[in-house]
């Protein structure tokens, strides 16, 4: 629907000249009695039906122009209306200039819009005035990287825990002390590894007291089923997953079988059997990972938000334009004796 807003303003009568008027402007005039007096406003409003404005723009700021009313000619005091030559007034000299304060546009940027919700959510259509989305699109950023971090955090207390369990529980020594006593029995030649371990020097930790190259030339030799994998490097992100994800690094732990030599116990064979420490340790490292990917899957979140938001303010400036515009423009009209200046508003309303 469009509207189309006629507002007569008389800024001036001067006599001497005819009118010629609109049928709303006649059903507005007669509303006086064919008289329109200085100072005067009458609104009309006309179905126009439906329009486009001009220059697509809205009504924002406020700027005062001036009409200019021109003296009509004063040798022509007769109309041939006898009712507008008996109600004539006498002719002014000067020309007179009435301000109209006239609502003008300004178009918001598309550009402008859509860049700064890319930058920070929000304030494009902040800048577009529509601060309702804007606040939505700027609570979930917040909530978004909230959440990424005290996830990435809760990961990183986790991943501590278990890697400090596994330092204080699982040995790097027990392990190669296996390969070196049982371990033929998974191959197809029946031979024990000859791995050399540090007991004399005081001070070391279990992984110092191990060659892991020495380690991992036998591992990638033949076996006949499982030993599938290298123990990793001590501090390595595969050490920590791999020991407790894989039957043959379950002789490390402190909760497996030992001999009355403290050696690792034969399991004859039954590899498929770990102990239930293994298992916990592997629920425990599995739920810090889940806290990293409830981190990563927030700031995924963020990141459509960004692209979401630079979309809906893009689109949003451009409503702006094109949802309202105006048109203003001044006809000096005669009407009876008198010249009549006559600013016309239209504004177009899309809905």
């Amino acid at each position: 629907m469009t509207l189309r807003t006629v507002i007569l303003m008389a800024c001036v009568c001067v006599p001497g000249t005819v009118a010629q008027l609109s049928a709303a402007d006649n059903a507005l005039a007669a509303t006086h009695n064919g008289k329109i007096h200085m100072g005067e406003m009458q609104t009309g409003i006309v179905n126009d039906g439906l329009a486009t404005g001009s220059n697509g723009t809205k009504t924002d700021n406020l700027t005062a122009q001036s009409v200019v009313i021109v003296r009509a000619d004063p040798q022509e005091q007769l109309t041939g209306n006898l009712f507008a030559d008996l109600a004539g007034v006498p002719v002014q000299d000067t020309a007179v200039r009435q301000p109209l304060v006239m609502l003008t546009a300004q178009k918001k940027s598309s550009f402008i819009a859509g860049f700064a919700s890319l930058v920070l959510p929000g304030a494009g259509e902040a800048y577009v005035g529509e601060y309702t989305k804007g606040v939505i699109f700027i609570v979930a950023e917040v909530v978004g990287i909230t959440a990424g971090i005290l996830y990435n955090n809760k990961g990183d207390r986790r991943t501590n825990e278990f890697q400090d369990y596994a330092d204080n529980h699982w040995s790097a020594v027990k392990y190669a002390e296996y390969l070196n006593t049982y371990a033929g029995q998974y191959r197809s030649n029946k031979d024990n590894a000859h791995i050399p371990i540090d007991l004399t020097t005081s001070g070391l930790k279990p992984w110092q007291r191990v060659d892991f190259n020495v380690i991992n030339a036998y591992e990638s030799e033949g076996f006949a089923w499982g030993f599938s994998h290298k123990l990793p490097k001590y501090g390595e992100q595969q050490y920590y997953e791999l020991i407790g994800k894989y039957n043959q690094f379950k002789y490390g732990w402190d909760t497996y079988p030992v001999e009355a030599n403290d050696m690792p116990a034969n399991d004859n064979g039954d590899y498929n059997s770990p102990p239930q420490q293994l298992l916990d340790y592997a629920a425990n490292r599995g739920s810090a990972n889940d806290f990293y990917s409830a981190s990563r899957l927030a700031i995924s979140i963020v990141v459509v938000n960004h692209l979401l938001s630079a979309v809906d303010a893009y689109l949003s400036a451009h409503h702006y334009n094109t949802e309202i515009s105006s048109h203003m423009s001044m006809d000096v009209q005669r009407y009876g004796d008198r010249i009549v200046a006559v600013p016309q508003l239209s504004v177009s309303v899309g809905l």
